[in-house]
C-alpha cells in the first residue's frame, strides 16, 4: 500500500534536518529542509525560487525605502532561518591577460554557490546594472543571477533574473519539434 504524499514529505523533511546544510544556525522550517536534502545537486531555479522567497518575506517585514546594507543583512538572517547557503560579500579575483588584478570583484551574495544575489535599494534598476551582473556571472563562472530591487512597492516588480550563457543554446527553429 503506497503511503499518502503528505506522510512521505513529513519523513523527507525528518530525514533532511538529520543531515547538515553546513550552517551554524538551525534549521527553522520544513521547506528549507528539501533545499538542504538536495544542495548539492539543486537546480538554479530550485534556489532561485527560495531566494525570492526568502527576499518576500523581508520586504513583507520591512517595507521599500532603507538602504541596501539593511536589505542584505535581513535577507541573510531569512537565510539562516530557512537553512539556505550562501556566503556574503564574497571577493572573486579578476584576471586580465592572465595576470590577477590587485582590486577583487566583491559579490553582495552567492547561494549554494550557484546563484550571485545582488541587491539594490534604488527608483529603477538599470541596463548598466543588468550589464553588470551579466559581467559578475561570467567572472565568477556562473550562469544565474538575481537583481532585487527592496525599493519597489511590490517587490515582485523588483526582480530581474539575469542569464549567462544563453547563446550558447539558441532557441529551436520553429516547426522542428515533431509529436
Amino acid at each position: 500500500m503506497r503511503r499518502p504524499l503528505l506522510t512521505q514529505r513529513t519523513q523527507r523533511f525528518a530525514e533532511a534536518r538529520r543531515g547538515s546544510c553546513g550552517s551554524a544556525y538551525p534549521i527553522v522550517e520544513d521547506r528549507a529542509s528539501i533545499l538542504c536534502e538536495t544542495a548539492e545537486g539543486s537546480h538554479e531555479n530550485q534556489i532561485s525560487k527560495a531566494i525570492i522567497g526568502a527576499a518576500i518575506e523581508v520586504h513583507r517585514e520591512l517595507g521599500p525605502g532603507l538602504i541596501e546594507k539593511v536589505y542584505e543583512e535581513s535577507l541573510c538572517r531569512e537565510f539562516h532561518l530557512r537553512g539556505i547557503q550562501f556566503k556574503r560579500q564574497q571577493a572573486v579575483p579578476i584576471f586580465y591577460k592572465g595576470v590577477k588584478l590587485a582590486s577583487d570583484l566583491w559579490l553582495d551574495l552567492i547561494v549554494q554557490d550557484k546563484v550571485i544575489v545582488d541587491n539594490k535599494a534604488k527608483a529603477e534598476i538599470t541596463e548598466e546594472d543588468k550589464a553588470q551582473l551579466l559581467t559578475y556571472l561570467r567572472l565568477a563562472n556562473l550562469r544565474l543571477g538575481l537583481l532585487i530591487n527592496f525599493h519597489r512597492p511590490r517587490l515582485i516588480d523588483g526582480i530581474i533574473r539575469v542569464v549567462n550563457g544563453l547563446d550558447e543554446n539558441p532557441p529551436p527553429t520553429p516547426g522542428s519539434f515533431r509529436l
